[in-house]
């Protein structure tokens, strides 16, 4: 009896780790969202973050499919693009694939502050998206985009243009526990860098969490009307495992 314990116990251990290495890490979740602000006409946002990204698999095939066949009006992309500069041909490419009326916009994440890419604005221009370090951009007459270099590894300046008055703010950076700084700066934020825990465990949750992080893991949150959504993002970082939290493409509608 206690042989056949032994050998399912090792039997189920190797399965999880043959699951989280090969196959959660490639099983994408598109998530869909809508939520409800005072603007003109609606807004599609598609949220990536957390990429890692080290070459075009299948992963990225998919991530590319999602997004032509839902077809969104921005594209928001909060850190953690590559983790190494070599990678930096294959995130051209990657950024090259993304096509959207309002263009795509990027924000640092501690990998990109760890690994500074030489000319950075020329580099993201090149890959056809926009670089903003504790800047504001003014995507519409009654939205403005607001992003921060990172909390945990950068400097990020709390420096919103005066002209947002009375239009939706849209901010992004990378650790979420920065939106306990800014949430009065912000209608709408978009986070990601925990990875949504990486490695979960059934009704114990993340057995661990980058710092950054703080009380945020995934999902929405809330402080005084402003409201914040953590991605679990799409990549894996030092280690190359998921368990019980999917990569994940996150849609956002914005109507009235």
């Amino acid at each position: 009896m206690k042989k056949r314990l032994k050998l399912i116990v090792v039997s189920l251990i190797v399965s999880i780790i043959f699951y989280s290495l090969f196959l959660e890490p490639q099983w994408l979740e598109v998530t869909d969202y809508k939520v409800r602000f005072d603007i003109e006409s609606p807004l599609k946002i598609a949220h990536l973050t957390d990429l890692h990204l080290k070459r075009i698999g299948r992963l990225e095939q998919k991530i590319f499919t999602e997004i032509k066949e839902q077809k969104p009006d921005l594209i928001l992309v909060t850190g953690d693009s590559f983790d190494d500069n070599k990678a930096l041909p294959h995130v051209k490419e990657f950024f090259n694939s993304l096509k959207t009326s309002l263009g795509t916009w990027v924000v640092r994440g501690n990998w990109e502050n760890w690994n500074p890419i030489q000319n950075e604005r020329a580099f993201w221009s090149d890959s056809d998206a926009h670089l903003l370090v504790n800047q504001t951009e003014h995507i519409r007459k009654d939205i403005d985009l607001i992003g921060y270099d990172d909390e945990m590894s950068g400097k990020p300046k709390r420096n919103p243009s005066s002209s947002t008055q009375g239009k939706l703010r849209l901010c992004m950076f990378h650790s979420p526990v920065f939106f306990d700084e800014v949430f009065n700066d912000c209608d709408l934020s978009f986070s990601g860098h925990t990875h949504g825990g990486h490695f979960r465990l059934p009704f114990w949750g993340p057995i661990w969490l980058p710092p950054g992080s703080g009380k945020y893991i995934w999902g929405w949150y809330q402080k005084k009307g402003s409201r914040m959504y953590v991605s679990r993002g799409l990549g894996s970082s030092l280690l190359p495992i998921r368990f019980l939290a999917r990569p994940e493409l996150s849609f956002i509608t914005i109507s009235q």
